[in-house]
């Protein structure tokens, strides 16, 4: 295991140069600091400042995964530094999406079972990707506490869609918006002294998608809740839950981490 204090010097050097070659450009675990959890102060460091991994940047519309050129070896997943990207799931003239943001992991090109719902991918604002190749591996190989870091991000993902079931079946087109909100706010959101941040410029469709109603219900609920003091639309378009909303949110949200 990567000893607490790896330094220039020591005999993990060999190993840090080479996941910190020139093709590589981004220092994924200053990008994304929470993978360093639990993990010894020192050698947190040491990751922060030498762990360079290929970075994909994506721009707004549709988008068709493969898997990425640029990787070295085996490719484990991408991870989401910044941005905000929809999965989108078809099942007969029905579709349900899913939102995926910083911090999130995915494997984009792995192929839909035999049979199974056609899937694709819409990005939404500027995105960007750390590819966790090899290098990536390597890491967690040497530091377990990463890789379970990293897994914990799927249980996430897995109890986010089952909170968006339960929040489908609220009757309340009001509450439900906000349900919505809230449960993004826990995974994205950013804590202000008015309330809470959720900093991605989300359209009426897109909060209608993922509430399960069409867009002019929607609509409606949005202007009822901004009315009601609930819910507040920043100068940028991106969304605030004042306080009161915002209530069981707080103690979750965490300032979203830019990439670097």
């Amino acid at each position: 295991m990567l000893s607490d204090a790896a330094t220039i010097d020591d005999p993990h050097a060999d190993f840090f140069r080479k996941v910190a070659e020139a093709s590589a450009n981004v220092l994924v675990f200053k990008a994304d600091a929470a993978l360093l959890d639990g993990v010894p102060e020192r050698t947190a460091q040491v990751l922060a400042q030498r762990v360079r991994l290929p970075r994909i940047r994506l721009t707004a519309g549709h988008w068709e995964p493969a898997r990425p050129e640029c990787a070295e070896g085996e490719v484990l997943g991408l991870l989401v530094l910044d941005g905000l990207l929809e999965r989108t799931a078809d099942v007969g003239s029905r579709s349900g999406p899913e939102l995926l943001g910083p911090g999130d992991f995915l494997r984009p090109w792995d192929p839909a079972p035999e049979g199974g719902t056609a899937c694709s991918w819409r990005v939404h604002e500027r995105v960007e990707l750390a590819v966790l190749d090899d290098r990536f591996s390597s890491v967690a190989c040497r530091v377990p506490r990463v890789l379970a870091n990293l897994l914990s991000r799927t249980a996430l993902r897995s109890h986010g869609l089952a909170v968006r079931l339960a929040i489908g079946q609220v009757r309340c087109a009001e509450d439900r918006v906000l349900f919505v909100l809230q449960a993004m706010a826990e995974r994205w959101g950013c804590e202000t002294p008015e309330g809470v941040h959720l900093p991605f410029a989300l359209q009426h469709d897109t909060i209608g998608r993922l509430a399960c109603m069409r867009r002019p219900t929607t609509s409606t609920a949005l202007i009822a809740l901004q009315r009601s003091g609930r819910l507040l639309r920043c100068a940028d378009r991106t969304w605030l839950l004042p306080e009161e909303a915002a209530t069981g949110v707080t103690s979750t949200a965490r300032p979203v981490q830019r990439a670097a």
